[in-house]
């Protein structure tokens, strides 16, 4: 019987488009720190879980082979489903939650799970078994680490490590922002087996522990349970300036740890200055609420010292023919899936759904786009070389729009402060006292 890890032919023809289609999916991607992945041991991936599939796919496109996934079991719904999953090798592990008759099916995902560490396979699972769909780490459950302990005793001299992952998405649900991976250093399990042997709960919280704080400093871990929303927010505001961000270094990057650094200042004045986190939340409401009713964001104000007749600005007037022709031509593709997702109540597999049906819509519509050129008018390869070029065309519509969206909020704000000095000068005050709210804390203050 053909084992999930087992060698697949079709596997190795599929994985190259969908990883091609996820790279077209986001606006640019950054991967650092695949040195820390281990190069003679063993080991299993352990990313945050805010995204649904897209995570999973995430993971996929950084490793190379045909590596295996555990996936909540409640997705595995009907045998054409199951054949599908486990095609992608995609494995069930279930929960309390799906019924105590299906937590004795673990036994048997977790003895497979150990066989594919032991043939040096990489194996992926979501170590806080649900997603959260915020910018949040949840608690770690307990089953990664089983696994990784059960299936180091397995081995004889290989190593088991668990590697720390951060996903960063610039958007979850639109297309066309960043994607951030960052791999951290590997856990080592095995200079814990003696330990765990000894005292089983103390060694699994122990690393469970070290692999979450590792987790917390690769990825954005806003904390607060009341101020979620806000403290997000403002972390946005700032995440250009906060610090410095250093001319060539890679700027997604830095304005994530900008962002990670404003959310852990709010998180210790939380809990340690309660009245002070009051007056600066009810700053930002206040704020908020004047950004609401003159229909204005805060991109406008943020991007305020900007050079808006810059020549990258320029270039939107350059490229604007080539957008709107991006734009007709891709956009029976394009929209079609939105008609589709429409119906899904779950909002945090909206971006799932739509990624795979533009899997399936662009080659369909370019494939009869490509036959009706031939057919007409064009050589085959004459047509093939026009559909590469309106692909790349509504490549450049995507991120001509997402650039026109940010100049036309800023220039509805200088229009908007041409009319209303005074509401406008009001706006940047109370920015400038949230800002200041922030930089004088007393956490600040200790740096």
């Amino acid at each position: 019987m053909k084992r999930v890890h087992d060698f697949d032919l079709a596997y190795l023809f599929v994985k190259p488009y969908v990883n091609f289609c996820f790279k077209q999916y986001y606006g640019s991607i950054t991967i650092e720190g695949k040195e820390n992945l281990p190069k003679n041991s063993s080991f299993i991936l352990a990313p945050n879980h805010q995204n649904a599939l897209m995570d999973a796919i995430a993971m996929l496109m950084t490793q190379p082979g045909q590596p295996v996934f555990l996936a909540r079991g409640d997705i595995f719904g009907n045998k054409t489903v199951n054949a599908i999953l486990y095609f992608l090798n995609i494995l069930p592990i279930y929960r309390i939650r799906d019924g105590m008759s299906e937590l004795s099916k673990n036994n048997e995902v977790f003895e497979q799970s150990i066989q594919v560490l032991k043939d040096g396979v990489t194996l992926c699972l979501m170590p806080e078994g649900q997603q959260s769909f915020k910018r949040s780490l949840l608690p770690l459950v307990k089953g990664m680490f089983r696994i990784a302990f059960a299936a180091q005793k397995a081995m004889n001299n290989r190593t088991v490590e668990i590697v720390p992952v951060g996903i960063d998405y610039g958007d979850y649900l639109k297309a066309g922002n960043h994607l951030i991976i960052r791999f951290g250093k590997p856990v080592n399990v095995k200079n814990r087996m003696e330990k765990y042997d000894e005292y089983p709960a103390k060694a699994l919280n122990e690393i469970r522990n070290e692999l979450y704080e590792s987790m917390d400093n690769l990825s954005q871990n806003v904390r607060s349970k009341i101020y979620y929303d806000e403290f997000y927010a403002i972390s946005t505001m700032f995440d250009e300036n906060f610090t410095a961000i250093a001319a060539g270094k890679n700027r997604a990057v830095q304005k994530l740890e900008n962002r990670r650094a404003i959310t852990k200042i709010l998180d210790e004045v939380e809990k340690n200055e309660a009245e002070k986190i009051s007056k600066l939340m009810a700053l930002f409401q206040s704020y908020r609420t004047l950004l609401l009713e003159y229909k204005l964001s805060d991109y406008a104000l943020k991007q305020e010292a900007q050079n808006f007749f810059a020549v990258k600005n320029l270039l939107l007037l350059i490229f604007f023919p080539l957008a709107i022709i991006g734009f007709i031509i891709n956009a029976i593709p394009a929209f079609a899936p939105k008609i589709v997702t429409r119906r899904v109540k779950d909002t945090s597999f909206l971006c799932s759904f739509s990624y795979v049906l533009h899997m399936i819509t662009f080659p369909i519509y370019y494939l009869i786009l490509i036959i009706a050129m031939s057919l007409t008018f064009l050589s085959c390869l004459q047509s093939l070389a026009t559909a590469v070029l309106s692909l790349a065309a509504g490549k450049i519509s995507l991120i001509w729009l997402c650039r026109f969206k940010q100049i036309a909020a800023r220039w509805k704000f200088i229009f908007f402060e041409l009319r209303n000095r005074n509401e406008a000068l009001q706006l940047k005050e109370k920015r400038k006292e949230i800002r200041a709210g922030l930089e004088n804390t007393d956490i600040q203050a200790k740096k």
